[in-house]
């Protein structure tokens, strides 16, 4: 006796596969959930409170980061498909990161926007302003010679990588740090 089974007959309709044209997507109504769109959804979500509820947009930002574990399909680093994207993805990652890091200097908590900072520049070691957010935060805790190694950094990562100098900003923060005293040091 031969079990039954439960698998469709073949050519028929899925609920979890869905087909447009020659396209075929998931049936969000099936009970799927999707890390990248829930990701975007909650950067989203931040960015429109930033300035009514930086708080609660610093703690959107923050879920949104803990899904945000790499590229997006990373199993499919070649497949043009998916590559607009992963970049468009990578690039709101960059940006909101961004925004998180400078929301928390300006908190003061500076500590978590050094860790937030190191975080983006994992993800793309010429991402100038998190070398300007650490050079700041490493000021304002009292160590410029970790602001200096920050600013050392980022110019052989800027050489290196894009045959760049720093911008001005940056430069002129560097200079600041060098010519005052932590609590005086401000970030453009």
């Amino acid at each position: 006796m031969r079990a039954s089974s439960t698998r469709p007959p073949p050519r028929a309709s899925s609920y979890y596969v869905i087909r447009q044209g020659d396209a075929y997507g998931l049936n969000l109504a099936s009970g799927y959930w999707l890390d990248a769109e829930e990701f975007e959804s909650l950067v989203t979500k931040a960015n429109l409170l930033v300035d009514r509820s930086p708080a609660e947009a610093m703690d959107l930002y923050s879920r949104g980061f803990e899904l945000y574990e790499g590229d997006y399909l990373a199993c499919a680093p070649y497949e043009d498909w998916c590559s607009a994207e992963r970049e468009r993805l990578f690039s709101l990652y960059l940006r909101s990161s961004s925004r998180l890091a400078k929301m928390l200097a300006a908190a003061e908590r500076y500590d978590e926007c050094i860790a937030v900072a190191e975080k983006i520049l994992t993800r793309d070691d010429c991402w100038e302003e998190a070398y300007r957010l650490l050079m700041f935060c490493h000021a304002r805790l009292g160590s410029r010679s970790a602001a200096a190694r920050a600013f050392e950094r980022c110019t052989e990562r800027l050489a290196n990588g894009l045959s760049v100098s720093p911008m001005p900003s940056t430069v002129r923060l560097y200079q600041q740090i060098l010519q005052h005293v932590g609590d005086r040091v401000e970030l453009a």
